[in-house]
């Protein structure tokens, strides 16, 4: 994600601005940039700076707040066809946040107690919550 926005904005975040790609550039090195980075470094490094470019004067905790899904919070309650899938240990959480996921999308929550950041997506569980979102005939 943060290649792709850098490469269509040319920021210069992993690839250097003045460098252009073509169908035969290896990317392997950007890939090995981009493997390095976490959401904190991107935010800080990259979409803050940008966001800001757009808007002078934008804060940090402004740009933070209006990303956040409470902004649509009435929308995502009444949206039956958007459904959560989450985990309790996810470690992008911090204190509370789960409890908001939980009310914005009420019975189309499903918070899996572990499986951190994604790690439980191949588990039989994971799966057939997915599955039965897609085809409320399947029964998880």
């Amino acid at each position: 994600m943060a290649f792709t926005a850098d490469v269509m904005t040319d920021f210069g975040y992993i690839k250097p601005s003045n460098v252009r790609l073509t169908r035969n550039t290896d990317l392997g090195v950007y890939n090995e940039v981009a493997m390095r980075l976490g959401f904190t470094d991107y935010f800080h490094a990259f979409f803050y700076p940008y966001r800001a470019s757009l808007e002078p004067g934008l804060s940090r905790g402004e740009l933070i707040e209006r990303m956040s899904l409470v902004t649509i919070g009435d929308y995502l309650r009444g949206a039956d066809n958007i459904f959560l899938i989450h985990n309790v240990d996810d470690l992008i959480l911090e204190s509370g946040e789960i409890e908001i996921l939980e009310d914005l999308f009420g019975e189309r929550a499903t918070v899996f107690p572990r499986g951190g950041h994604m790690g439980n997506m191949e588990s039989r569980d994971y799966i057939g919550r997915m599955l039965s979102i897609m085809d409320p005939a399947v029964t998880p």
